[in-house]
């Protein structure tokens, strides 16, 4: 990928990206995902194509504005998609950075799931570190949610 194309879509992401997590409902695990929306096609499309990976949908905004919007265009990337994005566009961005740094950290969370076996036949060990992966996911979860709606930080 050109360095140039990535400066341009740090930019864009910068302004019109999001960066948001859930939940995964089996193992309770944060998921990750990033995203674009704009009523341009033609940007979403290109950032699929430069990329070569995440989904384009378009979006239902009559839905919602009884039709007094303009059609909007969604570029999506999730889980380990979304982690090569961001990891592209880190040393470009200035916005969003402190989510996608948050974002990252909580990629590299272990992935400790209980398969099949119930609680009860884990060795403690195993129950201790996955408490404190989960509470690390809350956290960070919780810092990039923050940071979505205010830029900063709580003190």
């Amino acid at each position: 990928m050109e360095r140039d194309d990535l400066i341009y879509a740090a930019g864009l992401f910068d302004g019109e990206g999001c960066i948001s997590t859930s939940l995964s409902k089996p193992t309770h695990m944060p998921r990750l995902v990033v995203s674009v929306q704009m009523c341009d096609a033609s940007i979403i499309t290109w950032l699929h194509r430069t990329f070569g990976i995440g989904t384009v949908f378009q979006s239902r905004p009559e839905k919602y504005y009884s039709g007094r919007c303009r059609p909007q265009f969604v570029w999506q990337a999730s889980c380990g998609q979304a982690e090569v994005v961001l990891e592209l566009l880190l040393p470009f961005l200035k916005v969003k950075r402190p989510q996608a740094e948050r974002a990252l950290a909580l990629r590299r969370l272990p992935k400790l799931t209980l398969g099949k076996a119930k609680w009860l036949h884990r060795h403690p060990d195993q129950i201790v570190a996955r408490r404190a992966a989960l509470a690390e996911g809350s956290r960070l979860r919780l810092e990039i949610s923050s940071l979505n709606r205010t830029g900063t930080l709580p003190e």
